[in-house]
């Protein structure tokens, strides 16, 4: 007979601490079931101190397709505008000293190697559990994506044209927090699809084709960026 589970035993305010303390160190959000695994508790308890912290305002939920993710109210990392002004004025320096799209691109492929297991965790383990083929990721990419994003903006959205039979996908992504940067910025987005096409190169290796990832064009009065992934 299979042994039965052992679930820690605590007291309402220390469930709730530890429930709180895992998505203040994990920002991109996390499923009831995701949380009750990484804290070995059961989902019943979970889902009763995530209701408890929403109401206190301490925890914020949003639907995602058929997930439900949870984070935290607060973050425990740099402020977001500081890291921001940080990243550009960084990104404007090695912009100075590279002028090809494709270098940048290779600083997405060196930053992706370096990051990539720290990258991978960012998505929920319930959805990573979905995503059995290349196919799964294009019809999920545009959904997550901007629950991920700490650059662009709190309203980034993203338009989405999927095309499973050919597996190839357009993204477009809105409300650009960046562009609003009075300095050419959009060197950024070719690291970002280095990284992508470099991520995506590594988990779906097997079939002898080969992903890439591209910008489409970049419409800064607008602030919209299209993105193209594919496997030929």
């Amino acid at each position: 007979m299979a042994s039965k589970k052992s679930y820690k035993k605590l007291k309402p305010e220390e469930w709730k601490n530890e429930i709180l303390e895992f998505l203040e160190n994990n920002p991109s959000g996390f499923t009831i079931t995701d949380i009750a695994e990484e804290i070995n508790s059961t989902r019943t308890t979970v889902s009763k101190y995530l209701s408890l912290l929403e109401q206190e305002k301490k925890v914020l939920s949003k639907e995602i397709g058929v997930y439900k993710l949870y984070f935290s109210a607060e973050r425990r990392f740099m402020a977001l505008n500081l890291f921001q002004a940080y990243y550009k004025s960084l990104l404007m320096g090695i912009k100075d000293k590279f002028s090809d799209k494709q270098d940048f691109k290779e600083i997405g492929y060196q930053i992706c190697d370096n990051l990539f297991d720290f990258f991978y965790n960012q998505f929920p383990k319930s959805i990573r559990d979905q995503i059995k083929s290349f196919k799964d990721f294009l019809k999920f990419f545009g959904k997550v994506y901007p629950e991920l994003d700490f650059i662009y903006s709190d309203n980034l959205t993203i338009q989405e044209n999927v095309n499973l039979e050919n597996e190839e996908a357009i993204y477009q992504f809105k409300n650009i927090g960046i562009l609003d940067f009075p300095l050419d910025l959009e060197y950024h987005f070719y690291i970002i699809s280095g990284m992508i096409e470099r991520s995506l190169t590594k988990i779906f290796k097997k079939g002898g084709k080969r992903i890439y990832s591209d910008i489409q064009s970049i419409d800064k009065k607008n602030k919209i960026v299209t993105l193209t992934i594919q496997r030929k």
